[in-house]
């Protein structure tokens, strides 16, 4: 993450009018005298109509950014493709794989691999599989592991490469059930032998947040959607004897959580404060581990991914809050 540069707008297709932006969030949480800047992100295809990109996902390093770009719908044939770009050395975006029957991506805690959940139809049941990308697009993918039963939604490694450990956000019915009410689980998958290790069930989940590991131990942090304000966190720790479990109590509703790098604070995005309380808006705090206190980052921005720099000290996120326009943030 670039230290001359601590805040960075790149819009997709368009130069976002980066001084509203900021007005939107609480003015205090901005520092004094520092400038942002916008720049466009296009390829050798030319600019990338913003309403083409349907999802995106930024590495926990802050530095790359990986984003998907649906096919022209006006064609016979839809071939929706997997992106690439480094934000720190801004080249020209690359396309680095097909993506017709991907349902969700993610990086590995090293930053290092991409993780691209697949769902196919295979003897008349649908499969889902975690697929390796490299994301210079110099290597093909790999299928690191498949869940013929469940659904997985999203996939997250520790420590990359592919690493020993990752952690899946799959949903389906207890066997048995009517299917009615769905039952998700976060599971901690062995990837040497093959086997679930950790395993926490769930009432509802939010299929767009892949569990999230701490950078330097084996543990990895979710929201726990099981009541009305899911003010609280979960966190698995493994270790060599035993799984350890810790719930984590917060001021407000958790929607999605991040880890530092140092693991001593996991930042959570909930609803917004203040003026926009009522909006689609989202605020972003911290909580501090050891303390469990709580401090407001931003009291409302539309975030969509969040990152930090491996000192703890800068915050990339992925914002759309002008009518669904994605822009990258430093900060």
């Amino acid at each position: 993450m670039a230290a001359k540069c601590p805040i960075r707008r790149v819009t997709l297709g368009f130069l976002v009018i980066v001084g509203v932006l900021a007005l939107l969030a609480d003015p205090g949480t901005w520092a004094a005298g520092r400038t942002p800047i916008a720049q466009s992100i296009s390829g050798s295809e030319g600019a990338l109509p913003s309403p083409r990109i349907d999802a995106l996902s930024l590495s926990p390093d802050g530095r790359r950014l990986a984003f998907r770009v649906a096919g022209d719908p006006g064609s016979q044939v839809r071939s929706d493709a997997l992106w690439c770009t480094t934000l720190d050395k801004r080249p020209a975006p690359r396309r680095i794989a097909e993506a017709t029957a991907l349902v969700g991506f993610s990086w590995s805690s090293d930053s290092s691999l991409l993780l691209a959940v697949k769902r196919d139809m295979a003897e008349r049941r649908w499969s889902s599989a975690v697929w390796l990308v490299d994301p210079s697009g110099g290597h093909r993918g790999r299928q690191l592991y498949q869940d013929r039963f469940q659904t997985i939604h999203r996939a997250s490694c520790y420590p990359g490469m592919p690493g020993k450990w990752m952690a899946v956000l799959v949903g389906g019915s207890d066997p048995g059930s009517t299917g009615v009410h769905p039952v998700f689980h976060v599971a901690v998958i062995d990837l040497e032998r093959k086997v679930r290790v950790a395993n926490w069930r769930l009432n509802r989940a939010d299929v767009t947040s892949a569990p999230a590991w701490f950078a330097q131990r084996p543990q990895v942090a979710f929201p726990l959607w099981d009541g009305d304000q899911y003010k609280r966190f979960a966190i698995i720790a493994l270790g060599q004897a035993e799984v350890k479990r810790t719930i984590i109590a917060t001021a407000r509703p958790v929607f999605r959580v991040y880890p530092d790098a140092r693991g001593a604070q996991i930042y959570y995005c909930h609803p917004a404060i203040g003026a926009y309380a009522q909006s689609a808006a989202e605020g972003l705090s911290v909580v501090d581990l050891r303390t469990k206190a709580e401090r407001v980052i931003v009291t409302a921005l539309k975030y969509k991914q969040v990152a930090v720099s491996p000192d703890g000290r800068d915050l990339a996120y992925i914002s759309t809050f002008f009518a669904g326009h994605p822009t990258i943030a430093i900060r």
